[in-house]
C-alpha cells in the first residue's frame, strides 16, 4: 500500500530555510541604540582596565597643590559626581585610545592645500602619503626641504618661529616613531635628511627626542655595540649644527657639548674622542669662521675646558681657543706652539686629504697669530711667525722654490687669509 508523499518534500531548500529561520530583529529606536552603544563601550573599557592598571592623575607629584586638591581637602557637605570625562582621564585606556587615534598612520586631518601665496604646502603631500602608506625617507626629506624653502622665501619675521609654527618636524618625527624607522637610527646615514630634520626639531623645541636617542646609543656602546659610535657622532654633529643655525649664536651649541659630556662619564679619552671629536671639531671651526656671535663667556670656557681633554693635539687646540677668544684674545699659546714644533711641514709627496688639511690649519693659525701680533705692536714676533711659514710652506704661500724665491712676507692680507679659511673649512665638513 502506497503512502502519500508529504508536500514539503517537494519544496525547494530555500523555501524550507525561510520557514524555519528566525524572523529578522526589529530596528532599534534612537534611545535603544544609544543604550547599546554605551553598554558596548563600557564593557570594552572595563576589559582594558582589567588588563592595564588604572591610575589617578591627582596622585602624581606636581610640586604644588592644585586647586582641585585644595577643594578636596576643604570640608564640603556635597561632593561633585565624577563625570565620564573625569573617569576617562584616570585610566590608561583613554591614553591607549588617544595614542591610536592620533597615530599619523591612522589619522588624516584635512588641511589647506595651498599657502597664502598660492603655493601647495609640502606637508599636505606628506600627510596624504603617510595616510596611504607610501611615505619613504627620501620623500620625507624632500617635503622638509621644500617646507623650509617655502618659509625662507616667505615674508616672515623669524624663520625659526615660522618653522616652529609649521609643525613639520613633529609630523615627520611622529611618522619615524610610529613606523619604527627611528628604532635603529639608520635614517641618520642620509646627511641632508638628518640636517634638515634636526633643524626643524630644534626650531620646534623637540631636542629631548634627540637626547633620548643619544642616551640610547651611549648605553648600547657601553654594552659592546661598536656600531653605535658612528650613529652617536652623526646625531650629535647634526644637533650641534642645528643649534647654531636656529639660534644664530654658538652659545646653545656650547651648552649642548657640556651636557653631552655627562653622558660619557667613565669613558676613556680615546672613546670620548671617537664619540665627541667630530662635533667638537665642527664647533672649533665655527669659532675660527667668526660668522656667529658668542655672547656667553661661561658657555665658551666650559666648552674649551671640556674640548681640550677630547682632542688628540691639545697644544694646537689651546692655541686656537686662546687666539680666537671672543672677549680676551691672546697669542701667547700660539707663539709657544710654533716655537715648540721644530717642523710643521708635511711631506711634499703626501696627497692625502688629512695631510693637506693639517697644512692649511697650521698656515691659518700662523697668519692669524701674525695678524694679532702686528695689531698689538709685537712686530718682531710677527715677522718670526711669517718667516717660519715661509720656510715650512713655500708652495702653499705661492713662493717659487725652484727659482730661489725668498721674498720676505710682510703683513698678510685679509683676502689671502679668508681664502685659506674657506679651503680649510671646505675640507672639514663633518656635520
Amino acid at each position: 500500500m502506497l503512502r502519500p508523499t508529504p508536500v514539503l518534500r517537494f519544496q525547494k531548500l530555500s523555501v524550507l530555510q525561510r520557514l524555519f529561520d528566525p524572523p529578522a530583529p526589529l530596528p532599534l529606536d534612537p534611545r535603544e541604540s544609544k543604550k547599546l552603544l554605551t553598554l558596548l563601550t563600557t564593557s570594552f573599557r572595563n576589559q582594558l582596565n582589567r588588563e592595564h592598571d588604572s591610575f589617578n592623575l591627582d596622585t602624581r607629584p606636581t610640586g604644588r597643590t592644585s586647586k582641585a586638591q585644595q577643594n578636596d581637602n576643604a570640608p564640603s557637605p556635597r561632593r561633585r559626581r565624577a563625570s565620564d570625562g573625569d573617569l576617562a582621564a584616570r585610566h590608561k585606556t583613554a591614553l591607549h585610545l588617544e595614542s591610536v587615534l592620533t597615530n599619523p598612520l591612522f589619522k588624516h586631518v584635512p588641511e589647506k592645500a595651498s599657502t597664502s601665496t598660492g603655493v601647495k604646502d609640502p606637508m599636505v603631500t606628506f600627510d596624504r602619503a603617510v595616510g596611504r602608506g607610501l611615505m619613504e625617507l627620501k620623500y620625507a626629506k624632500g617635503c622638509l626641504i621644500a617646507k623650509k624653502n617655502l618659509i625662507t622665501e616667505s615674508p616672515c619675521l623669524s624663520i625659526r618661529d615660522a618653522m616652529k609654527e609649521s609643525g613639520a618636524g613633529l609630523k615627520v618625527l611622529n611618522w619615524l616613531i610610529s613606523s619604527g624607522t627611528s628604532n635603529d637610527l639608520q635614517f641618520l646615514k642620509d646627511l641632508e635628511f638628518r640636517r634638515i630634520l634636526l633643524e626643524f626639531m630644534v626650531a620646534e623645541d623637540l631636542q629631548h627626542v634627540a637626547w633620548a636617542w643619544l642616551r640610547r646609543e651611549v648605553q648600547q656602546y657601553r654594552s659592546g655595540n661598536l656600531e653605535s659610535v658612528r650613529a652617536f657622532s652623526k646625531l650629535l654633529s647634526a644637533l650641534v649644527r642645528a643649534e647654531v643655525v636656529c639660534s644664530g649664536t654658538l652659545d646653545e651649541a656650547f651648552l649642548c657639548m657640556s651636557r653631552v659630556g655627562e653622558l660619557c662619564v667613565g669613558l676613556s679619552k680615546l672613546e670620548q674622542i671617537k664619540l665627541l671629536g667630530d662635533a667638537s671639531t665642527i664647533l672649533q671651526h665655527k669659532i675660527i669662521q667668526r660668522a656667529h656671535r658668542i655672547t656667553s663667556l661661561p658657555a665658551y670656557e666650559s666648552f674649551v675646558k671640556a674640548s681640550q681633554f677630547r682632542q688628540a693635539d691639545p697644544a694646537y687646540h689651546k692655541a686656537v681657543f686662546e687666539l680666537y677668544h671672543p672677549f680676551a684674545p691672546n697669542a701667547a699659546s700660539a707663539l709657544a706652539f710654533f716655537k715648540a714644533e721644530l717642523n710643521l711641514q708635511t711631506p711634499s709627496n703626501s696627497i692625502s686629504k688629512t695631510a693637506k688639511v693639517e697644512s692649511k690649519k697650521y698656515i691659518l693659525l700662523g697668519i692669524e697669530t701674525a695678524n694679532y701680533l702686528f695689531q698689538t705692536q709685537q712686530d718682531r714676533s710677527a715677522e718670526w711667525i711669517m718667516a717660519r711659514l715661509q720656510r715650512d710652506y713655500p708652495v702653499e704661500l705661492g713662493l717659487d722654490v725652484a727659482r730661489g724665491d725668498v721674498k720676505r712676507l710682510n703683513r698678510p692680507s685679509r683676502k689671502f687669509e679668508e681664502g685659506l679659511n674657506v679651503h680649510l673649512l671646505a675640507g672639514l665638513d663633518l656635520a
